[in-house]
């Protein structure tokens, strides 16, 4: 197969980059040429077309929460190119999906979605061909891609960037031909699918690489050692297949993969039971009960994810409110064990964290801390569910002097106030967790961007700067020993910008030529015309008005004639009509934006040397 059109790596991860822009079809038009041109320094070689999974047939009832775009890239020479661009994690549901999908292996949804736009696009832009085709993705968008390619196939090639590796456990849970594979080489019986968790995960890692070594040789992978999904990439589940080529996006920063290497597995393994557990109720019956299935809450006093405080003081419910502290009495401890893991782990995510150099030693200190109080505030409010449970009807049925509902009211309201102290010393420690590493997630974050990654790519004389959600090329040249910095993708926006705005104007001005000529002098040409004409015709035909004679004038019945009409007419030229000025006046305004653009390109052009090709990229914006 030959070259395709964008395999350059800084071009492709600006075009995952515009995903996330939610550009209509012609911006996104516009952005695709323009970013080619600045990459290369060439006008891009073929048509464009566009679909979006929004106006996907075949995704109109698709609940799963994918969104992509399919780009068609053709010409006259044969060449045919289909580019899925699968958007990463944006919202709620892409969240919900990281949760249930990927980190509990419950669900491939959004990877099915993305097989089914693929060949819609595919249907639409080449049924009678087939083109080439490339996966591009970012964050959870190569996990869908991936795991389109690993069960579906379809793709030539795919290409990603800090992308969330496909999992095992998803695989085996939706590719039946991989699920008998694992069920033959571990021993598992088949109506017990979910004895694949208490596997070693390392084991089932290599045979699940080695499985889809074939189908995956297409999938390349680019990823900051500093990527927060690259931290995590190594524990349970995970597995990487194709190729991958790693690079320090922030060298400042020991690599966040230091942050999880020392953590036991039984840390990720408890995240997972609790995910497994809350994703086989949430894809069943929805968020609140998923929570009640995790928690012992009750759904009833829950509204998408929140306590409903209404419900929650319906004193005709009482029953169902002691009803719910036994379930939560039921399932709280094993939640708090898990949570326990993770907290009692606090001192070595603070050492790590500091090896890494992501935070200071008194970070550190006041992380574990934090982390403690965490624990502490979490086993009172335990304490508190068990003393409310034994103020239940069911406790103290027989006790008339404290009321019908049989419950000490007094103390039951102590609890209430005490447990509302332990959750607001809960929410106080995450509030003081969130201000003082709050600078600490967004580094992390960064390097999970995609401008990051194109930071490092730069080079002496090329770099990348963030303008909103667009990331934009900077050139760097110099003048007189000093240097200086242009951000080439605001020139051509300037640029191209003007030049329509100039066509606007002009297109403008013409119609208030021609209104001008069509509303003032035409019409007057026409009605001084027509009343020539109407002259005319009195004038040769003098009989015809006997009507408008007979009308005005009184006389005996046939006695009066009209011998001749003779009209004497004067037609006063317009007044006030002159434009000459104002159209002047308008022009030059027009010709002056004009002759600033000119100006504007000739310097940037010029100060730049001819190896850049800016000369080409302005001549591709232009109008």
């Amino acid at each position: 197969m030959s070259e395709i059109t964008f395999l350059l790596k800084t071009l492709r991860l600006r075009l995952i980059n515009i995903e996330y822009e939610n550009l209509t079809n012609v911006e996104l038009t516009n952005e695709i040429e323009r970013i080619y041109v600045e990459e290369t320094g060439q006008q891009l070689p073929g048509d464009i077309k566009i679909l979006n999974s929004s106006d996907s047939i075949d995704l109109a009832d698709d609940e799963s929460g994918y969104n992509g775009t399919a780009i068609s890239l053709t010409n006259e020479n044969g060449l045919n190119e289909v580019y899925l661009i699968s958007q990463g994690t944006t919202d709620a549901i892409d969240w919900e999906y990281n949760l249930t999908g990927i980190f509990a292996g419950k669900s491939i949804a959004q990877a099915e979605s993305t097989s089914i736009f693929l060949d819609e696009a595919i249907r639409k832009f080449s049924p009678e061909k087939e083109p080439t085709v490339i996966g591009l993705s970012h964050s959870l968008a190569h996990n869908n891609n991936s795991i389109a390619q690993l069960t579906n196939g379809g793709f030539n090639n795919i290409y990603s960037v800090n992308g969330a590796p496909p999992s095992f456990y998803q695989l085996y849970d939706s590719d039946i031909d991989f699920r008998f594979a694992v069920n033959e080489k571990f021993g598992i019986n088949v109506g017990d699918p979910s004895s694949i968790y208490s596997l070693p995960p390392n084991e089932v890692k290599g045979f699940a690489e080695d499985y889809y070594k074939e189908k995956g040789a297409n999938i390349h992978s680019d990823i900051s050692f500093d990527d927060p999904l690259f931290g995590v990439s190594g524990i349970r589940g995970f597995i990487q297949v194709g190729t991958t080529e790693f690079i320090d996006t922030n060298p400042e920063y020991g690599g966040i993969r230091e942050l999880f290497k020392d953590v036991p597995d039984d840390v990720f393994e408890s995240f997972q039971e609790l995910s497994i557990v809350y994703a086989e109720t949430f894809n069943k019956s929805g968020r609140d009960k998923a929570i009640e299935e995790l928690t012992g809450i009750n759904a009833k006093y829950l509204d998408n994810g929140k306590i409903d405080k209404k419900a929650l003081l319906d004193i005709t419910e009482i029953g169902t409110f002691f009803d719910m502290l036994k379930d939560v009495d039921r399932k709280i401890d094993p939640l708090l064990e898990r949570v326990k893991i993770v907290t009692t782990h606090s001192k070595s995510i603070g050492d790590s964290l500091l090896k890494a150099n992501y935070i200071t030693p008194a970070k550190r200190d006041l992380l574990i801390s934090e982390l403690d109080n965490l624990q502490s505030s979490l086993e009172n409010v335990r304490e508190i569910y068990t003393d409310l449970l034994h103020k239940s009807p069911e406790y103290n049925a027989i006790v008339p002097a404290y009321g019908a509902a049989g419950f000490y009211i007094g103390e039951t309201l102590n609890d209430v106030f005490n447990l509302v102290t332990e959750v607001n010393a809960i929410i106080d420690s995450a509030n003081k967790l969130g201000e003082e590493f709050g600078d600490l997630g967004d580094t992390i974050v960064e390097s999970h961007g995609i401008a990051e990654m194109l930071k490092a790519l730069s080079s002496d004389n090329r770099s990348y700067v963030t303008n909103g959600h667009s990331i934009e090329l900077v050139l760097a040249g110099n003048s007189n020993g000093q240097p200086i910095n242009v951000n080439i993708s605001a020139a051509l926006k300037i640029y191209e910008q003007g030049q329509s705005i100039v066509e606007e104007k002009t297109r403008l001005l013409n119609r208030l030529d021609e209104a001008i000529e069509e509303e003032i002098f035409e019409a007057y040409r026409i009605e001084r015309l027509r009343t020539l004409q109407r002259i005319s015709q009195i004038e040769t035909n003098p009989q015809g008005e006997m009507t408008m004679l007979h009308e005005k004038v009184y006389a005996p019945r046939n006695s009066a004639k009209i011998i001749s009409i003779e009209v004497h007419e004067s037609t006063p030229p317009l007044q006030n009509v002159d434009f000459t000025e104002t159209y002047f006046y308008l022009h030059q305004h027009i010709q002056d934006t004009h002759d600033f653009l000119h100006r504007f390109r000739k310097s940037i052009e010029d100060f730049f040397d001819k190896d850049e090709k800016i000369a080409t990229m302005f001549k591709t914006v232009a109008r």
